[in-house]
């Protein structure tokens, strides 16, 4: 893999980080010392991550990708998930469609084609829809006041917990500031400095897709029936059969 590869991916895994951190709430970021089977992200508990980023993506390159993500998740313990972004275009995720079936079978979390595809928002409401099944925090099942004694002495991160964990447990409860106890490091806080660019960018790449697919410069001509439509290709010059013509093939045959 070449430097350009390389730095090419490490900042695809930048980018995806901020932009999962901003959608679960949760502290998203590249894993910096990454060894074989080790997920690209860390802060998503449950799950593992596999990140690539480049020029054009088939179908047959995403589900070697999905081959791949797979063999991380087994070595890492977690469910795979695959969030990939070809250039100008938008990221994309891929996961096992067995997390929202009750009737499961084991090809079910390994096989492409049994995966579910869509936006990172998609993937980010059912990471938030798992959590009370994922966590057992998110279930009620812990003693809020022991455990808010406790964290004076022991810190929530010690204690297994991270932000959402807490958020959930302690949500509107006075004695436990998420803020002040889950500060960002330099890094994270450079990292989410560049969120607003990377959303502006977004939004401009959404925008000129959309007006790329738009038909607001398409002109129709309706004629009455094809002998009409014979007389007006023939006056315009356009070969017979052409469906689609533009204007400068237009201007140019009537030269």
């Amino acid at each position: 893999m070449s430097a350009m590869s390389r730095n090419k991916g490490k900042a695809g895994e930048r980018e995806i980080a901020v932009l999962l951190a901003d959608l679960t709430g949760c502290n998203v970021r590249r894993r910096v010392r990454q060894r074989d089977g080790d997920s690209d992200l860390e802060g998503l508990p449950g799950w593992s991550v596999e990140v690539k980023r480049h020029a054009k993506a088939t179908r047959a390159t995403v589900a070697g990708w999905w081959n791949q993500a797979v063999r991380q998740a087994e070595a890492d313990g977690g469910i795979p998930v695959l969030f990939w972004r070809q250039d100008r275009d938008e990221w994309r995720a891929v996961w096992p469609l067995a997390v929202s079936l009750t009737m499961q079978q084991a090809a079910m979390w390994s096989g492409y084609e049994w995966t579910a595809e869509g936006s990172i928002e998609a993937w980010a409401a059912i990471y938030r829809e798992l959590i009370p099944m994922n966590n057992q925090s998110a279930q009620g099942q812990w003693d809020t006041d022991i455990l808010a004694s406790l964290s004076e002495s022991v810190s929530f991160e010690d204690m297994g917990f991270d932000r959402v964990d807490v958020e959930v447990m302690f949500a509107g409860d006075p004695r436990v500031d998420v803020d002040s106890i889950f500060k960002d490091t330099p890094e994270q806080e450079e990292t989410k400095g560049a969120l607003e660019e990377i959303k502006a960018e977004r939004a401009e790449m959404k925008k000129s897709k959309q007006a790329q697919q738009s038909a607001d410069h398409y002109l129709t001509v309706v004629c009455k029936d094809a002998e009409e439509k014979a007389a007006l290709n023939k006056h315009l010059g356009i070969p017979k059969g052409e469906l689609y013509v533009s204007p400068a093939e237009i201007f140019a045959m009537r030269r």
